[in-house]
């Protein structure tokens, strides 16, 4: 009997013995797969436990940063789409040093730029977080109009994601931040203030000085509520004039990275908050550097080459 007739007479024979051919591939891919995800999670695991606790502090940071940027643009698009008075939406760098807040670069009825933000709602909002607020606050910012304080052209609430939506105009030359460390507005905030600058010349800190302190004396008048986020990054440059921003920040909850070590300066006196904030502010255009103190230190002081500058601070 020929093999050919074997095989016609036990159909069943080439079928098995495929059959047991394929499981054996099947388990030899197998097996190789599983050896290679081990090899991996041994490198990754060794590399993880090779980190030191900064590195993986930042690292899952960044992991966590992550996550939230893509929450928020899909946010944005979804709010996009239930505002169709903005378009051309874009993501950009976190412009800002807030933790869960996101920047959108976005473009109006009348095709001109504005920066969009989305920021989680804060648990400590001093005012009623509804659709009347929302309103009354859109009409504040409407008609707030000085020459030193950043419009803001629109604030917005999605109650049911508790987010805070704020729109306002691009500062092409950014903060006062980004004047005194000559960095782009559009750069991460976390990669352009490493390195110290010189300062500014004494002309511009009395210039600049003064409108910073006549939008705050401004906002006073209006009995507007202590503005307690007086800070470089805070201040746009607008025509060479310095224009206050984040005035909306006090009616919202959110409070500044140098609110606990100003709180401790001023106790109980919160009208005494932007005062402090001012002199941290006057030191760094000063200098071109942070002050780390709620009050500066001789060492600290000897930053300042003007005798003037060190008289005020």
């Amino acid at each position: 009997m020929s093999f050919i007739s074997f095989l016609e007479d036990n159909v069943w024979v080439p079928i098995v013995a495929g059959v047991v051919l394929l499981i054996a591939v099947v388990v030899i891919i197998y097996c190789i797969c599983t050896r290679c995800r081990r090899c991996r999670r041994f490198d990754y695991t060794a590399l993880r436990d090779e980190q030191s606790l900064p590195q993986k502090i930042r690292f899952e940071k960044t992991q966590q940063e992550n996550i939230l940027r893509d929450e928020a643009w899909m946010s944005c698009q979804f709010y996009m789409r239930s505002n169709p008075q903005y378009d051309s939406v874009q993501r950009m760098e976190n412009i800002g040093s807030r933790f869960g807040r996101h920047w959108f670069s976005v473009k109006d009825s009348m095709n001109k730029e504005n920066v969009l933000t989305i920021t989680q709602l804060c648990s400590n909002i001093p005012i009623p977080f509804s659709s009347s607020t929302r309103r009354t606050l859109k009409e504040l910012f409407s008609i707030l109009k000085h020459p030193y304080i950043f419009p803001t052209t629109d604030i917005d609430f999605v109650i049911d994601q508790k987010l805070v939506v704020v729109v306002q105009p691009v500062a092409s030359r950014g903060s006062l931040k980004d004047y005194i460390f000559q960095k782009r507005y559009s750069g991460s905030y976390e990669e352009k203030y490493f390195h110290k600058t010189k300062g500014l010349i004494n002309t511009q800190v009395k210039l600049f000085g003064r409108q910073i302190l006549e939008a705050l004396l401004f906002l006073d008048s209006k009995g507007f509520p202590t503005h307690g986020h007086l800070r470089s990054s805070n201040v746009m440059m607008s025509d060479g004039c310095c224009t206050l921003a984040a005035i909306e920040n006090s009616f919202l909850g959110y409070t500044s990275k140098l609110y606990p070590l100003i709180q401790k300066k001023v106790g109980k006196q919160i009208d005494a908050i932007d005062s402090v904030c001012f002199g941290h502010l006057f030191y760094e255009m000063c200098t071109g550097k942070q002050l780390q103190t709620a009050h500066p230190s001789p060492v600290a002081l000897s930053e300042c080459k003007s005798p003037d500058a060190v008289n005020v601070s």
